[in-house]
């Protein structure tokens, strides 16, 4: 079947912001790393990556975020859940962009700091909570759905859909011991093990939304964009 102009821009578009959130998601942390070890001349990896707000990468993490909330609200999937889910995703990724963490242990490299304020805390961890959330559960349920006959790359991906999900469903996980056990505080912040777990969990989150916009592992022979984000 020939492709009409107005599907293949939808096509288009569509892949273009799923391989957007994909790459902006995966690379994230890697980016705010990256800037302060060159131009800010930061040796010091921060205890986590909210801490970068403060930092000379500050700007880039809040615009960076603010991109992949826009592509998570922009984006339109082939059902209602799909929507629903990605939409809520990004209004969260919206509120830890703009109610920053207050919690400023470890001040290495910081450009200025904010008085500790336990309304702004609260809705920056359970937006970041609820949004790691949305992001396992849309590579576990949503992602893996199909329609029709599963080709093997269909299985293929789904396999790459749960590893993903867990991941980032792991990652919650383990950052919730390691804010409630006081016992291995000192190896979290020794090794900065919630900036390394959280990059674990965005960069689960990208390569799920890789894999979904067609990326990698898509079906062979297949041209179709539409029908690839169905399955």
């Amino acid at each position: 079947m020939r492709l009409t102009q107005q599907n293949s821009n939808y096509e288009i578009s569509y892949k273009a912001i799923m391989i957007a959130v994909g790459i902006l998601g995966a690379l994230l942390p890697g980016i705010v790393l990256l800037i302060t070890f060159s131009i800010g001349k930061c040796s010091s990896v921060q205890y986590s990556l909210s801490h970068y707000y403060y930092t000379i990468a500050g700007d880039v993490f809040v615009g960076l975020l603010t991109a992949i909330a826009l592509f998570l609200i922009a984006y339109k999937g082939p059902e209602f859940q799909d929507n629903l889910f990605t939409n809520i995703a990004g209004l969260l990724a919206l509120l830890i962009a703009f109610f920053p963490s207050t919690n400023n242990e470890d001040v290495k490299c910081f450009l200025f700091e904010l008085s500790n304020n336990k309304f702004v805390t609260t809705v920056h961890f359970t937006a970041a909570t609820f949004f790691l959330l949305i992001l396992s559960g849309i590579s576990l349920f949503l992602f893996t759905k199909t329609k029709g006959k599963k080709t093997r790359e269909k299985e293929l991906r789904n396999k790459f859909y749960y590893v993903c999900g867990a991941m980032i469903f792991l990652s919650i996980i383990v950052l919730a011991l390691f804010y409630n056990i006081d016992s291995l505080t000192p190896y979290v912040e020794s090794y900065h093990l919630t900036f390394w777990l959280e990059w674990m969990a965005l960069f689960s989150f990208g390569l799920s939304w890789l894999i979904k916009g067609g990326f990698i592992l898509r079906d062979k022979g297949t041209i179709n964009t539409v029908n690839h984000l169905r399955n």
